[in-house]
C-alpha cells in the first residue's frame, strides 16, 4: 500500500488581467517577482510505501528536537525563506539564531537526500496568464491541477491513499474546496476532459493539517521549490533553448533548493529535469486564449 501527501503553493486566484503580449514569455525573477508569484500555481506530491513513511517521520521529529527541543514545532518554506517569519515563529519562539535556523534547513534536505531511493516526488504547474476566459470550469486551478494529480497516481497503478493539506478549516469533505475535488474522483465532475472513467487505484482521500504531519510539511517545501524553479527558470523549457546532456537529462539552471530534491522527482523515460512535469496550459499543443 502506499500514501501520496500533497500541498499546493501560492493562490488559486485571477490576480492580474490577461495580458497576450506575456503569454510566450517569462520574465526574469528579478524584473517582476510579485508578478510571478501571482501568475504561477503549483500542485505538488511525495509518493511512498506506508511502511516507509514512520523512518522518515522518525528523523524529522529528532532533527526538530535537536534545534527546537520539541518535535511539535511545524516547518513551513515560507517561514524559513522570510526574514521577517522566521523571527516570528523559530527564531524568538525557541531561542534559534540564524545560523542555527540555516543549519535546520540544510539538515532537513540531508534526510529527504537520505531517503530519496524510498519515495518519488511529482508536479504539476498552472501557469495562469496563458488563461484569457477565466471563469470556464476547466480554468479552476486547483480542481484542474487536482485532475492531472488524480489521473496520474491512477496510471502509476499503486494502491494509494491521498493526504491532502486541507483547504477547508473544518477538515469537513461535505463542503467547499474538498467536496469540489472528491467530486472530480467520484464522477470526473465538470471537467471537459478526462481520460480516467473510474480512479479504481485512489482508494482513499483524506485531508489534514500540516501542522501535525511531517510528510505534509515535506511536501510543502517540495512544491514551492518545483513552482520557484518554474518562474525562475522556464524560459530554458518553453523556448527549447537547453542541451541534452550524455545522460539525457535536460540541462538549464536550477534553483538551489530545487538542486536538492530533483533527483527524487519521477521520471519514466530516466530523465529528470522537465519530463515529469506537467505544464497546464500547454501553449505549443492548444492556443488557451482562443476559447
Amino acid at each position: 500500500m502506499y500514501k501520496c501527501f500533497i500541498d499546493d503553493s501560492w493562490s488559486k486566484d485571477y490576480i492580474n488581467p490577461f495580458c497576450p503580449e506575456l503569454k510566450k514569455c517569462l520574465p526574469e525573477w528579478g524584473d517582476n517577482r510579485k508578478w510571478l508569484n501571482d501568475n504561477f500555481f503549483s500542485l505538488s506530491w511525495i509518493h511512498l510505501k506506508t511502511s516507509d513513511i514512520k523512518a522518515i517521520d522518525i528523523d524529522i521529529k529528532e532533527l526538530k528536537k535537536k534545534y527546537f527541543w520539541t518535535e511539535h514545532v511545524e516547518i513551513k518554506s515560507v517561514y524559513l525563506r522570510s526574514p521577517k517569519l522566521s523571527k516570528k515563529h523559530y527564531m524568538d519562539v525557541f531561542s534559534i539564531s540564524r545560523e542555527q535556523l540555516k543549519e535546520f534547513w540544510d539538515d532537513l534536505y540531508k534526510i529527504l537526500d537520505k531517503h530519496k531511493d524510498n519515495y518519488c516526488i511529482f508536479a504539476t504547474i498552472f501557469d495562469k496568464r496563458q488563461y484569457k476566459y477565466r471563469g470556464k470550469p476547466d480554468a479552476d486551478c486547483l480542481l484542474k491541477t487536482t485532475q492531472v494529480f488524480l489521473e496520474r497516481i491512477h496510471f502509476s497503478e499503486l494502491k494509494t491513499t491521498l493526504v491532502f493539506d486541507q483547504m477547508e478549516s473544518s477538515l469537513s469533505k461535505e463542503k467547499g474546496q474538498h467536496k469540489e475535488m472528491l467530486k472530480i474522483h467520484s464522477e470526473n465532475w465538470w471537467m471537459e476532459q478526462s481520460y480516467v472513467i473510474e480512479f479504481a487505484n485512489i482508494i482513499d482521500i483524506e485531508f489534514q493539517k500540516s501542522d501535525t504531519e511531517n510528510m505534509l510539511q515535506v511536501a510543502d517545501i517540495i512544491c514551492y521549490n518545483i513552482r520557484r524553479q518554474f518562474m525562475q527558470f522556464g524560459r530554458c523549457m518553453i523556448d527549447g533553448n537547453c542541451n541534452v546532456n550524455q545522460h539525457g537529462n535536460i540541462e538549464c539552471w536550477e534553483y538551489e533548493y530545487f538542486t536538492k530534491i530533483s533527483d527524487s522527482i519521477y521520471s519514466s523515460w530516466g530523465k529528470t529535469i522537465w519530463r515529469w512535469l506537467v505544464v497546464i496550459p500547454n501553449w505549443k499543443k492548444l492556443d488557451w486564449d482562443l476559447w
